[in-house]
């Protein structure tokens, strides 16, 4: 009965599966190429310049209205990232557009618009099934058939007599099961994120960002100034992310590491820098709500990131897993069916009516 359902579930389904699990694979592949392009290390942030980074993403783009977000290279990067997002939505200048920089030459090496075409079919089959807002509940769907394949495959196992094909793909099974799991139950939370990080949201008291009782400044702000201020404010850590603001009313977004011992975003604190009622750096309500943190750390866990490189490879690798043993399920089965015919075939030469 167990051999049956686990067969029905690959012979229906399973490609789907494969390819789904194969896709978060390969958009981690993608990512990590992405960030060892050449360029100055990490490890040399101290000497690295916001100012000339930002002001040659601009120049690329001769210096385009808009919003800006600068991320500093960590975690073994060697290259900071600028996205540039158009003040008009609907012009002719719309989309997102990312910059790489060389953080130590202050030199563009590559001008992204938008997702190449892989990267983002990619991207809408994995979280979405290429089926729109509605794809999240199928996506739910194919990790239930996924879940099926392991628990089938599970009570199915036993230790195999002799080394083989069969062995081989009872074995992959045993060691990609925890990874696959792990994955499985962190992109649950990810795809039905809303259903949960709206209660935490709702249920936490925001703080305000702006002291209704005074004065409200106007004054605009340059990178230098919040740099400023943000070193003055946090003189033990180092900027991570800065953004500039849509319109000069609104305050500046910036990201620092303060020595939790990582230096992961999920370890950074957030921070509001600018014009209002409340001119000084104060936090990010926003970005330092326990729902938004929590989702960053379920992210982090389930991409490897918060292990580094040997975590992407690991979840990489377990994502290809099912594509193995589909191939591998296929070829057992048929090597059953054949050894049958013959059986069959010489029970029936011995044997006539």
């Amino acid at each position: 009965m167990i051999r049956r359902f686990h067969r029905l579930l690959a012979l229906s389904l399973g490609l789907l599966v494969s390819l789904w699990t194969l896709s978060g694979s390969l958009l981690l592949v993608q990512k990590s190429l992405d960030a060892g392009l050449p360029g100055t290390m990490a490890s040399e942030t101290g000497q690295f310049m916001p100012q000339r980074i930002l002001a040659a993403a601009r120049r690329h783009l001769a210096d385009r209205p808009g919003h800006w977000k600068l991320v500093l290279p960590h975690r073994g990067q060697a290259v900071a990232e600028v996205t540039y997002l158009s003040a008009d939505p609907f012009g002719a200048t719309a989309g997102e557009v990312r910059i790489t920089v060389d953080p130590r030459r202050a030199e563009v090496i590559r001008v992204t618009e938008g997702r190449t075409q892989l990267a983002e079919w990619l991207y809408r089959f994995h979280s979405r099934l290429m089926l729109g807002d509605q794809g999240k509940w199928w996506v739910g769907v194919a990790g239930l058939v996924l879940l099926g394949f392991v628990v089938s495959g599970l009570l199915m196992w036993r230790l195999p007599r002799r080394i083989g094909l069969s062995g081989l793909h009872g074995g992959l099974g045993l060691v990609v099961l925890p990874v696959l799991m792990f994955s499985l139950v962190t992109g649950w939370l990810l795809v039905f994120s809303g259903l949960w990080t709206s209660k935490v949201l709702s249920g936490e008291a925001s703080p305000g960002t702006e002291n209704p009782d005074g004065p409200e400044i106007t004054r605009s702000m340059t990178l230098t100034s919040v740099l400023a201020s943000l070193r003055r404010h946090n003189p033990g850590c180092r900027l991570r992310v800065v953004e500039t603001p849509f319109e000069e009313r609104e305050p500046w977004r910036a990201a620092m590491d303060c020595g939790r011992g990582v230096d992961h975003p999920v370890y950074w604190r957030w921070f509001l820098v600018g014009p209002g009622r409340d001119a000084g750096v104060r936090p990010d309500p926003e970005m330092e709500a326990t729902g938004v943190r929590s989702l960053g750390w379920i992210y982090a866990l389930h991409t490897g990131q918060i292990l580094g490189a040997p975590g992407k490879c690991l979840l990489a690798a377990a994502g290809g897993g099912p594509t193995v043993l589909l191939v591998t399920g296929m070829i057992i089965r048929w090597s059953r069916k054949r050894r049958l015919r013959k059986r069959h075939g010489l029970s029936t030469v011995q044997n006539p009516a």
